[in-house]
């Protein structure tokens, strides 16, 4: 039974471990998207060329 019970604890260790994972790889990929673009308005490609003369 006691090995039952560090099972149990260990895998609700893991459990939490992995949505802490899934969480901070969600906020850096919204925080990725969220630099890379942040105004969201026009093109994409705006910041790849230069202005016109």
């Amino acid at each position: 039974m006691f090995e039952y019970e560090i099972h149990q604890n260990r895998s609700a260790e893991l459990i939490e471990q992995a949505a802490r994972v899934r969480l901070a790889r969600q906020a850096l990929r919204k925080e990725r998207r969220n630099h890379k673009n942040p105004s969201r308005q026009g093109s994409s490609y705006r910041s790849h060329f230069t202005r016109a003369a």
